[in-house]
């Protein structure tokens, strides 16, 4: 890989393959995954062999994630009622957020949601 790429750090909040084959986090350049998170600990181990995330950092909460400085993106694949709380935590972080669908499971959750990018910039 060219030295000069800076890489896009990307904090994984739950587990989906899609994100992380399809999407191409592992083969993209410009992207790498560097934090993990899962609150089962026996799933975060298993799931960072089978992805083969050796150098990703792991966190059983998902606040830890982001109040890391190695993550700048934030992929949300958790429950879809956990969507908009996760993704709201995360803006206010200041972080960038790719969420799965549904993105809300209600319209106030949409309207939080709507509120936090307008805040977050």
């Amino acid at each position: 890989m060219d030295e000069k790429v800076k890489r896009l750090g990307v904090g994984m909040l739950g587990w989906a393959r899609f994100h992380v084959s399809r999407c191409g986090l592992q083969e993209n350049r410009y992207a790498e995954i560097r934090a993990i998170c899962d609150s089962d600990p026996e799933v975060l181990a298993r799931k960072k062999v089978e992805y083969g995330l050796a150098d990703a950092h792991e966190y059983q909460d998902y606040r830890r994630v982001w109040n890391r400085t190695i993550s700048m993106q934030v992929t949300i694949c958790v429950p879809n009622y956990l969507h908009s709380r996760f993704a709201i935590a995360a803006l206010k972080a200041g972080k960038h957020v790719l969420c799965e669908k549904p993105l809300c499971i209600s319209m106030q959750q949409c309207e939080d949601l709507v509120t936090a990018v307008a805040r977050s910039g």
